[in-house]
């Protein structure tokens, strides 16, 4: 009775395995294994892209998104709070620009005529108004630390070179934190700001000065630098006297002792000595431009011997005969008060007067 229960069982086990070896089979009938199919289609190895095209695509991550921030801080000396009184203050003297209307605009609105080339520091304590009052299609202006020729040289041709200015002017100014890090160990700096001020080549340090003489005599030093390198990269125009190079540094902390902001020049086309300085300013200060003649303390007067007004230009227009400077500055002003929202005008008083050197 015993062998043929276990005969009964062998046989159930052989057809249940039997069963699963059928399905397995008409398996692979249905989809033909990998090796069969490869032997029926000529083998080509594939293409990169092909792959790359093959891989299932992967969504592209989205940017990183930043809040907007609202509300205001508990302390006006939060950085946020920092940040929008600074732009709240820019929007509000926007409106003094925009106030200016269609005629001020209308001179450099299709393209620009600057007769400077301008290479200055990046200091914000360092502005273009601290030599020109109407820097608008005036200056075409080029910014890093430590007013570098080499580190901006693209933007510097495209003044001199496209825009044909005759002037390149590179101001250094006193107090600048470039300077001062090139004097010292930058190994504690970033590896960017490294990198800039890696070709801001200074001379040693003159034997006996102070900290501080070292610093201002650096910064001069620099302008002197930067002036050879520019001279010699234009040698052909200034050669040609269609470019002159000229260095100067601007005082904002009286350490030349010629006044506090004092923009005082000290290199034309690598000549520093101070005869030929003095010569060349007192030529520049005593020319009125094409017309050659002297308006030294006399632009503003119509009627002044080897001076008329008419010679003199603000905002790129010429000041009539009928009108003195102080009166063009008048308008404008009032054009600019008017722009001021009510409570914010400046009482502005307009004179001729020279303020006297320091």
């Amino acid at each position: 009775m015993s062998v043929p229960v276990r005969a009964l069982l062998a046989l159930s086990l052989l057809a249940s395995g039997c069963n699963q070896l059928e399905k397995l089979t008409r398996t692979k009938k249905d989809k033909p294994p990998v090796a069969a199919a490869a032997a029926t289609v000529p083998a080509v190895a594939p293409e990169p892209a092909h792959e790359a095209a093959a891989a299932p695509e992967q969504a592209a991550p989205e940017p990183a998104r930043y809040g907007v921030p609202f509300a205001w801080e508990a302390s006006p000396n939060e950085p946020l709070a920092k940040a929008r009184g600074f732009l709240a203050e820019a929007l509000r003297s926007n409106q003094v620009q925009v106030g200016l209307g269609r005629q001020h605009f209308i001179p450099f609105v299709d393209g620009q005529t600057p007769r400077a080339t301008v290479v200055t520091c990046a200091d914000s304590r360092v502005q273009s108004n601290a030599w020109d009052q109407t820097p608008e299609n005036d200056d075409f202006t080029v910014r890093n630390i430590g007013n570098q020729v080499s580190n901006a040289l693209g933007s510097i041709e495209y003044g001199v070179e496209h825009l044909h200015t005759p002037l390149l002017l590179i101001v250094g100014h006193t107090g600048c934190g470039a300077v001062k890090a090139a004097l010292g160990k930058t190994d504690e700096l970033s590896a960017p700001i490294r990198s800039e001020l890696a070709s801001l080549k200074l001379p040693a340090v003159r034997k006996g000065a102070s900290p501080e003489q070292a610093w201002t005599e650096a910064v001069g030093s620099n302008v002197n630098v930067q002036v050879a390198l520019a001279t010699e990269h234009f040698a052909e125009l200034v050669h040609s006297g269609e470019l002159t190079v000229v260095g100067a540094v601007y005082d904002l902390r009286n350490e030349l002792g010629k006044g506090y902001g004092r923009l005082q020049i000290i290199n034309v086309n690598t000549n520093t000595e101070a005869p030929r300085i003095d010569a060349f300013l007192k030529a520049v200060q005593s020319a009125t431009g094409a017309g050659g003649s002297s308006s030294s303390n006399t632009a503003g007067s119509p009627g002044a011997a080897g001076g008329s007004a008419a010679a003199v230009t603000l905002n790129g227009k010429p000041v009539a005969s009928s009108e003195t400077v102080e009166e063009r500055v008048k308008k404008i002003v009032e054009r600019a008060q008017r722009a001021l929202p009510a409570g914010k005008k400046p009482s502005v008083t307009v004179s001729s007067t020279e303020a006297p050197h320091e």
